[in-house]
């Protein structure tokens, strides 16, 4: 089965004027959480960062539309691992990507959730500002997922 990008699914209002990249950012440290959507904001105004600090909250959220793009740490207080990415694609409504940013480097973690879909899996401390906002870019404009990949035949 081969899957094609059907285009970015940055909005465009006008020729050349895109709106924002609305990012829920899942982590239950707030210094975490508060660094994190500086660094991402700071050097462009494209992002857009909304935190929840538990995986309670992110579900509720995610129940209203106006995320584009979830940005997840594993380690939440109700729930760990891939067990946790697995908690929030369960209740989406619609496909949203969903990057993982955590400090678990089991590769359990990172093998389960690229096989539920995440794009990218990013260890905090091992990951520049540089590649995160590489892989929340990516996320955003091409809807292909680990997983489509993964079944993908042709490659």
């Amino acid at each position: 089965m081969t899957q094609t990008c059907s285009g970015p699914r940055v909005r465009e209002v006008a020729p050349g004027q895109r709106l924002p990249i609305r990012v829920l950012l899942v982590d239950h440290d707030a210094s975490s959480a508060v660094f994190t959507s500086v660094q991402i904001r700071q050097s462009d105004d494209i992002f857009r960062v909304e935190w929840k600090m538990n995986l309670v909250n992110a579900i509720s959220r995610l129940a209203k539309p106006g995320v584009d793009l979830i940005l997840l740490d594993l380690g939440l207080p109700e729930s760990s691992c891939h067990k946790t990415h697995l908690a929030i694609t369960s209740t989406l409504q619609k496909q949203v990507p969903i990057v993982i940013f955590t400090s678990d480097e089991s590769v359990i973690s990172q093998e389960m959730t690229k096989l539920q879909g995440a794009p990218a899996y990013l260890i905090k401390h091992l990951t520049s500002l540089a590649e995160l906002r590489r892989a929340l870019r990516e996320a955003v404009v091409s809807p292909v997922t680990w997983k489509e990949l993964s079944t993908d035949t042709s490659l």
